[in-house]
């Protein structure tokens, strides 16, 4: 089934739907790889944001070994149930992430850079003026926002460890973003996975 995912574009709507009915016939689990070079051994939030984030924070996977072969010498492979991947370019709403949970925590965190995040979408006049009807009305339009821009916005506003902390407390079920490129990545953000090094 690798050489389907060899021709799949990501603006090939048609391929990438054949492309995630074999991902559900080939098995509840994934093998998923990651090469650098410096002997990982766990996955830590002060390593997701690497400027590179084109499918979201996380650490970056491959469901190829050679591909991860590619990125450096020390391999480690994680084991994943599917029903915690999410499509990097679904909206909010269709990954079903938590949205309000999450702003909720974001706003306690970082009042100020929040207010300017929030200031894009919503009239609010202080930091100190924002009210639960406030991050209602955020929600709301955030609801079509694209996973992955998300969760870069918010890693710049909280920091990444931070971000990724609340990300984990407030969206368990989403450990993963996928891409849907011609090779497939995976950023992985839940740092409780369990690494093997191969």
């Amino acid at each position: 089934m690798d050489g389907y995912r060899k021709i799949c574009t990501s603006n090939d709507p048609v391929l990438k739907r054949f492309l995630n009915i074999i991902d559900l016939l080939e098995g509840s689990q994934i093998e998923l790889w990651h090469g650098d070079n410096f002997k990982t051994t766990k996955l830590q939030a002060k390593f997701m944001n690497n400027g590179n984030n084109q499918e979201g924070i996380g650490i970056y996977f491959g469901d190829d070994i050679e591909i991860a072969q590619d990125y450096g010498n020390d391999i480690i492979k994680i084991v994943l149930d599917k029903k915690y991947i999410k499509n990097s370019d679904d909206s909010l709403q269709k990954a079903k992430v938590k949205i309000m949970p999450f702003l909720k925590l974001a706003w306690k965190a970082q009042l100020e850079d929040f207010f300017y995040y929030m200031s894009d979408y919503i009239e609010v006049s202080e930091p100190d003026d924002i009210t639960y009807d406030n991050l209602m009305e955020l929600e709301k339009f955030l609801k079509d926002e694209q996973v992955q821009n998300f969760q870069i916005d918010f890693a710049e506003i909280l920091g990444v460890e931070k971000f990724v902390a609340l990300w984990n407390k407030t969206n368990k079920h989403i450990k993963a973003l996928r891409g849907n490129g011609d090779i497939r990545f995976y950023a992985v953000i839940d740092t409780s996975i369990p690494v093997e090094l191969k």
